[in-house]
Formats: structure tokens, sequence, C-alpha cells
């Protein structure tokens, strides 16, 4: 039997200690911070490609989904440096 390691956007979300947005002006860009309980700042964006049909809100969970995939990325490297993952696991 093996030791099966998860890794959930709940458990990302809860490495989230702040949130910073900010839209590029005379644009339809945003930018998210994530700012980690290490003190560590992951950055996504979002942009659309008709300014008609922007909606900020959309923008701000387009660009925070893109910041915490940039964690899940550290964490399962983080993860696999630190042997949670075995060869058989792979």
């Amino acid at each position: 039997m093996s030791d099966i390691v998860f890794l959930t956007k709940d458990d990302l979300k809860a490495l989230v200690v702040k949130e910073y947005y900010h839209r590029i002006p005379d644009s339809t860009v945003t930018v998210c911070a994530l700012t980690l309980k290490n003190g560590f700042v992951v950055v996504g964006d979002s942009a659309c490609i008709d300014p008609r049909k922007f909606d900020e809100e959309i923008g701000r969970q387009v660009a925070f989904d893109d910041a915490i995939e940039k964690v899940w990325e550290l964490e399962g490297y983080r993860m696999k440096s630190e042997g949670l993952f075995n060869q058989e696991q792979q």
C-alpha cells in the first residue's frame, strides 16, 4: 500500500494571506498578486480580447486562477524536492 499525496486547490488557497489586484489603465489587462504565508509573491494575469466584453470580476478571477496555477507548480516542486513522492508513485 502506498501513501498517496494530494494537493487540492483549497490547499493552495490556504497558503494565500493577501490578494492584490490591478487593472492596467486603458486596457483589459488585470494583474493579481498573491502573497503567500512565507512572504513569497506569485503574480497572475488576464486579458480580454474585446474591450466591449470586459468584465472586471471575470478578469480578477482569471488572473487569480493563473496565479494559483503557478502556486500549484511551486508546491508540487517543493513536495517532490522534500521527498513526499517516491519513484513508484510517478
